[in-house]
């Protein structure tokens, strides 16, 4: 009797056990199951920062060319701006000083007096210009009383006209 009941409760307490493990079990297969969920959600996300980096690869690129070509129109609007406003264009002769001849839209001031470059770069500074320069005012350009009489002019640190 004694041992019937012990095997009884031998009997109860593996009939315990085994509810345990089956509840262990079931609770195993849920993890499991998340577990598998989480690794799936995270292979999406990985696969979405792949997508991503080649995005971002892609737009750097473009801001970069774009940043490029910004620093390229701003190169030339400089240069427009620069030039634009070393143009004294003239449209009627009251628009330039006293003593000073319009020609081709530009101011010229003809000095009678002879001078070195040096004073007549000097001169030209007082005067908040600047010597005539052979780029800008080729020979051809150069108004005809300016080459006649064997007169010589400054032009970019050599007496014009050239030769003489």
């Amino acid at each position: 009797m004694e041992q019937a009941t012990e095997r009884s409760h031998f009997s109860q307490e593996a009939q315990v056990w085994k509810q345990s493990l089956r509840q262990t079990q079931q609770e195993l297969a849920w993890v499991q199951e998340e577990l598998q969920q989480a690794w799936q959600e995270a292979h999406r996300s990985q696969q979405e920062l792949a997508r991503q980096d080649v995005e971002l690869v892609r737009v750097s690129g473009a801001l970069n060319a774009t940043q490029k070509e910004l620093q390229d129109v701003q190169g030339k609007l400089n240069a427009i701006q620069k030039a634009a406003s070393s143009l004294r264009v003239c449209l009627n002769a009251d628009c330039c000083p006293s003593g000073w001849l319009l020609y081709r839209g530009k101011c010229l001031f003809i000095s009678t007096m002879k001078k070195s470059w040096w004073e007549s770069y000097r001169d030209c500074m007082g005067k908040s210009s600047h010597l005539l320069i052979q780029d800008e005012w080729e020979m051809w350009m150069l108004p005809q009383f300016l080459q006649t009489d064997g007169a010589k002019y400054w032009i970019r640190g050599r007496y014009w006209p050239l030769g003489i």
